[in-house]
């Protein structure tokens, strides 16, 4: 669990704690948290991610016309 994770779970419990143990509000005493610590970390801890893979273009022929996909040949 990373410590990110672990201040939101401190924190929604927190929360649930605060409110007087309500049942099913999970998801928005989490949702709070989430807000909080982002608040807190500021924008960049908040936007920290795994690079996003670059997408290819597809291949074009000379004349600016897509090519087919070459077709698998089966063993003979």
């Amino acid at each position: 669990m990373s410590d990110r994770e672990k201040r939101v779970r401190e924190r929604a419990h927190q929360l649930w704690e605060r409110e007087g143990h309500p049942s099913g509000r999970e998801v928005d005493h989490w949702d709070q948290a989430l807000r909080e610590i982002d608040a807190e970390d500021g924008p960049v801890e908040a936007k920290k991610k795994a690079p996003r893979a670059r997408k290819t273009a597809p291949a074009t022929a000379s004349n600016g016309s897509l090519k087919p996909a070459r077709k698998k040949r089966s063993p003979k």
